[in-house]
Order: structure tokens, then sequence, then C-alpha cells
């Protein structure tokens, strides 16, 4: 199912396109890179130096604009392109749906195609980039180099190509989609200039070295040991460990594990004595003692629901899932999701998955596994009614409730 969303179409004054008659406020963007959203289209909007640049692309559209940002009487902000006999203004007035409105004058439709328009939203702020200074920076390292670099993009779970050492566009999109998460997680990041895009990706190839974890051990999952030490991870007797790309602690004794070749573990409330082992890729969850000594299965959560014989309970101490969440993931970005009595609706991606059973995982009653009646599955931990992790989709949502 595909979401369209029309964004408000401007209304026509006196041959000029305007959102508002006035402006209350001056507008405040500071010099940086913005994300845009066109009524048939996404863009990138920079400003530096005292200029402005917006370029947009659509199915079949593409379009740029650029030209020096002056500051109107009403607060507005502006800039003005001419080629030739043909003149595009655009104005950036403030918002309700993001940072500001982007309202093209007449004229624009000369400097983009027809199935797209500059008019549109300045989203969020995002990382300055150039496509030729990703391309010069990626060529200007060594063969090997850029072999790690895509390794460690694959590893963290931007890249999907081959390990080729060649920038196609998907090792392009990857390295964008890296440095987008290296921002959100506060580091000043930038890809506008080769020698910057050098630094970040020489910075992504580097191995975090390994420290303690509180899942270091040797550990009994259900009839299967697993060992997790300095070396890396070893499931098999006799077989080299595999090792650590990433260890993240998204909150106390929850863990997600990344390996050097791409594969990812999610590790959750882990005690001195018990954890759940959990494979986004195969859906498989298994709780874990950590006396791997002990023979057997460690007991399993109880069904606190079956269907369609019935209903999960109201919201409370027992089901402190239920109810709408705001999600997100590096991969995914932000996602709605709503648990509600019969099945998890994803609203966004047009889809609603019945439950098939809700399991109560772990000892602290936090932990639920959602098996569907399509044969999907998903996995709840640390919910307390506020907040929770989610692994959905072969991803992890860390979420917070409306």
């Amino acid at each position: 199912m595909t979401v369209v969303t029309r964004l408000p179409r401007p209304v026509v004054v006196g041959g000029l396109m305007a959102l508002f008659a006035t402006a209350t406020h001056a507008l405040e963007l500071s010099v940086g890179a913005y994300t845009t959203r066109q009524d048939g289209g996404v863009g990138l909007l920079v400003i530096e130096d005292g200029q402005a640049r917006l370029g947009i692309s659509g199915r079949g559209c593409v379009g740029a604009l650029a030209g020096p940002l002056r500051r109107n009487t009403d607060g507005t902000l502006s800039f003005r392109q001419t080629m030739g006999s043909a003149s595009c203004e655009l104005t950036l007035d403030e918002s309700s749906e993001g940072l500001a409105w982007i309202a093209p004058g007449q004229g624009c439709s000369f400097f983009h195609g027809a199935s797209c328009s500059f008019a549109g939203v300045v989203v969020e702020r995002t990382v300055p980039r150039s496509m030729s200074a990703i391309d010069e920076g990626f060529q200007q390292l060594d063969a090997t180099a850029r072999l790690e670099v895509q390794a460690a993009l694959q590893a963290s779970g931007h890249y999907r190509g081959a390990i080729d050492g060649i920038a196609g566009p998907g090792t392009r999109g990857a390295i964008i989609q890296a440095a987008e998460a290296a921002m959100a997680r506060g580091d000043h990041v930038s890809l506008d200039k080769a020698h910057d895009v050098q630094a970040f990706l020489l910075g992504l190839s580097e191995t975090e070295p390994t420290t303690q974890a509180d899942f270091f051990g040797t550990w009994n999952c259900e009839g299967s040991t697993y060992t997790f030490g300095e070396d890396g991870y070893q499931n098999i007797p006799d077989r080299a460990p595999l090792p650590y790309r990433e260890i993240k602690e998204f909150t106390p004794g929850n863990f997600g594990v990344t390996f050097v070749d791409g594969y990812r573990l999610g590790l959750m409330d882990v005690t001195g004595r018990s954890m759940i082992w959990s494979s986004p890729a195969s859906g498989d969850v298994f709780e874990c003692s950590k006396d791997a000594s002990v023979s057997g299965q460690v007991p399993g959560g109880d069904i606190i629901a079956s269907y369609p014989a019935g209903e999960v309970e109201p919201a409370s101490a027992d089901t402190p899932f239920l109810g709408p969440w705001d999600c997100t993931s590096d991969g995914m970005g932000a996602v709605k999701f709503e648990f509600a009595p019969t099945a998890t609706i994803v609203e966004a991606m047009g889809v609603t998955l019945a439950y098939e059973n809700v399991i109560a995982a772990g000892s602290r009653g936090t932990a639920f596994r959602f098996e569907y009646t399509d044969g999907d599955m998903a996995h709840v931990f640390e919910a307390d009614g506020s907040d929770m992790l989610l692994y959905a989709f072969g991803d992890v949502f860390e979420c917070t409730a409306e």
C-alpha cells in the first residue's frame, strides 16, 4: 500500500504564491542542510555563505534553484535565480508542519519538470552533502580501504550490495544513511567536501574496541550452547569465534550486537543468571540460563492470549504493550505502531497483523512474543506502559507511548 500525502496548496495572492498574508515572527534557518518534501518529490535545501540552493527530484522529474538569500520586511526569507528571460523566486515562511513552507513565485516551472514543484515544506536538518564530493572522497581511498568501508556499511545495515570497492548508487545511499545516523547520535558530519567524506569513511572502517559486557560468558539457550567472549561469538564448538563489529546497549540490560559479517543479535533482559536471545533474521527467540552445565530447557513464558478465542485484556501491568506507540529505528526511521487487543496495526505500511498467540517471556513481565496468523513474529522488551523496545520487520525500534 502506498500512502500519498498531499501538501497544502499555497494561496495565489496578487500573482504571487503565499501561504500567509503576513509573518508574525522572523523565520530563522541557520547555516546547514535540510531535507524538504514537495508535492511530487523530495529535495535538499542548503544554506551557506549567504546563499541558498534547493534541489528536488521525483519520479521522472528534477529541478534546482540557487541564489543570494535575503530577509524580507515581513520576516520571510527568499532567494531568486534568473536564466535568460526566465526568473524564479522562492519564499520561505513559517510552517505548522515543519521548519518552513516553500512558496514558489511565477515562472518557476521553467526550473523543474512538469510532474513536480518547488512548493513544499522544509522538514528537518540533515547532513550537508554533495554527490560529487562523496564520489571523489570514496575513490581517493585505496582499494583496501574502499572494501573495508563497504563492509562496515553492510555490517551496520546500510548497504546490501557487493563488496567490490565501486561507488555505485547503493554505496552512495549507504554513506548518506550512515552519516544521517551519526548526526542523529550527536556527531558532527559533513559530506559536501571530499576530505570531509574521507575522514567520515575512514572512521566507519575502524572496528570499535570490545569491552566486557554483561552478557559475556557461556549460556544454555533452550538446549543450544552459545558463548560470548572478548574475541567474539561462538555458537558451534571448535569453530573460531565471530568477531564483533559493534555492541550497543539500548537501555540497561538490553543489547544489540552486530558482527563483522553483518549478522545481528538482540540480547534482552540480561541479568547475571538469565537473558533472552533473539535473531531478527530468523525470528528465533530463546530464553537462556547462564549456567551452561544445566541440561534441559529454560522454562518458557505463559500464553496470555490466544486468538480468535478471545482478546488481550485491557492495558494493565500484565499488558503494558497495548496502545499507540511512536517508534524509531536507524533503518526505517519513524514509524507508528498500534498494539490493539486483537492485532498490531502499522497504518503507514497498510498492515494489520492479527494475533495467533501473545506469549509472555522472561521473568520480569516486560517481554512478550507476538505470533501472528500469517506466520510473522514480533518481540517487545522492557515494556512498562510508557517506553519499550520492539523487534519487528527485521529492525530494532525504540518506542514511546503516545
